[in-house]
Parts: structure tokens; sequence; C-alpha cells
């Protein structure tokens, strides 16, 4: 955090100057984060405050601030971090955490938290899938956690999987999901079972991607295992519209496909995800159309 002075200074400089959080914002980074940089909620990196104060023509030490950030509330900003993540505010992530340094963190565990999210925010913010695979890459090179597949290195073999598989290349692609699959633990999930269900999405997405059924179908059944044990309801939607992808390829019209489609269709209504909503849609529209074949 930076001090409440220079926080309420940038509030007051704001206001005085009539100019909205959105206005402050623009150009700069988002106003949900000048928002909560006024309620010194977050600490923004230099180059924002450097910004911040030019735009309102005051003097703030950025490096100082910087220098004088410990670590101190590195696991409650950790967990923001991941509330913000799960609401896909990537730059939000980036900027609560731009100026926690891994190398300052004793914690294995809680250094690989950090840099995964520092990651793969990044990534989504900036799409450089390139600089993203080295970071992945350096993170897993360089755990010295004591435990095998920790949650992040598991998340960071499931990211590389995913991002070789945008590059099209697909021998890659597949070396990482294979290696989450062997290492995937459903009981291992209780506490995190946000970041189980994402891996489990994911692995059944490229899966059918790759006409891998058996191997898809075992995934979904993972992510669903683990939602029934936390009672975590997050990717059920993606899972059943899996589910009924899979069925539709092995089963045609014999299956259990439309079962599938409308809990899909009753998850995602719950929680607004209309992307969802029209691929539903589009596959029933299909299955009708070609008679319950499905390419």
């Amino acid at each position: 955090m930076i001090s409440m002075d220079i926080s309420q200074l940038i509030k007051n400089t704001r206001k005085d100057k009539r100019l909205t959080q959105a206005d402050l914002a623009q150009g700069i980074t988002t106003q949900a984060t000048i928002s909560q940089l006024e309620k010194n909620n977050v600490l923004p990196s230099s180059k924002i405050l450097a910004q911040i104060a030019a735009k309102l023509d005051i003097n703030i030490d950025a490096k100082n601030i910087k220098k004088n950030h410990s670590n101190k509330n590195l696991k409650s900003d950790l967990h923001t971090a991941d509330m913000l993540f799960m609401r896909y505010q990537d730059e939000e992530v980036s900027n609560l955490l731009a100026n926690y340094d891994s190398d300052n963190v004793e914690d294995e565990i809680e250094k690989e938290h950090l840099l995964f999210l520092k990651i793969q925010s990044r990534l989504w913010v900036t799409k450089d899938f390139d600089t993203a695979i080295f970071g992945f890459n350096n993170l897993l090179q360089n755990s010295r956690s004591d435990q095998n597949n920790n949650i992040f290195q598991l998340l960071s073999l499931t990211e590389l999987g995913a991002l070789y598989e945008k590059k099209k290349k697909m021998t890659l692609a597949d070396f990482y999901f294979q290696q989450v699959f062997q290492a995937y633990d459903v009981d291992s999930f209780q506490d995190v079972s946000y970041w189980g269900l994402l891996i489990a999405t994911d692995m059944s997405k490229y899966f059918i991607n790759t006409e891998q059924f058996d191997l898809a179908n075992q995934s979904v059944n993972y992510g669903l295992h683990v939602s029934l044990e936390s009672g975590t309801f997050f990717f059920v939607d993606s899972l059943y519209y899996a589910m009924a992808i899979i069925d539709v390829n092995l089963h045609k019209m014999s299956g259990n496909y439309d079962e599938y489609l409308t809990y899909a269709e009753s998850f995602a209504h719950h929680v607004n995800n209309d992307s969802l909503l029209k691929k539903i849609a589009k596959l029933r529209t299909e299955i009708v159309k070609n008679n319950g074949e499905f390419d």
C-alpha cells in the first residue's frame, strides 16, 4: 500500500480539478484501480503513479514508495488478487502485485503464487504469448517447493499447454497437457477448488479439440468431482457443455447430450455466461440440422 497522505492527496487533487475517477484513469489505467488507490487498497506500478502525478500536477516520489513497500501484506494481497483474477480483472491484478519482488519472498508456495498471478495477468493485458511462455518455464525450472506438482506448478503446465495450442504447436501442447492429466489429483483441491476446476476445464477443452475424448471425459469427471466435494460451481457450466460435446461425438443421438446441455444452460444462466449460452444454442441447432451428427 501507499501512505494515506498520498492516497488522500490524489483524491483531493482530482476533485479540486473536477475530474472523475474515469477521467483520471483515461490513458493510464482503469477506473477501478483509481478507486482502490484512493482507498489505499492497492499499490500501482511506479510508472502508473508517475503518470497520475503528472496528470494531476503533483509530486509523488514513486521510487521511494516502491523502495519502502514490504511483503508484510503479501498474503492478503494474494487473496485479493485471486478474487480479482476470478472476475477477469487482469489489469487490477497486475497493478496490485506490480511492486512485489518475488526474490524477497521466503515462502516458496507464496513466491510461486505471486509469480503465476503476475505472469498470467500480464499475459491477458499484453497478449504477449512468448513472454508468458518464458515466464511459466522459468517458474517451473526455478521452483524449490518441496511439494511435487503443487498447484501453481500445475497451473503453469496448464497455461503452457494452452499457449502452445494457441500457437498451433500441438506436439508441445500435448506434452504439457499429458503431464497435467497425469499429475491431476482430485483430492488435492479442497482448499483451492477454483484452480482445480480451471485446470479440469482447460484439460477437457484441449482433449476435445484434439479428439482425445476418453481423456476429455475423465477431465470433466475430475472437475465435477472437485465441484461436488467443495460445493464450488466455477466452470461447471463449461464442464457440462464439454460433456455434451463428448457425448455427441461418442454416442450421437443415443447419448445423454440433451441432459448435459440443459445442465450447462442452467448453470450458464445462473452466472450470466452469455458466450457459453450462444455456444449451447449453436450446438443444439447443429444437432437438429444434422440429425444428431456433430462435426
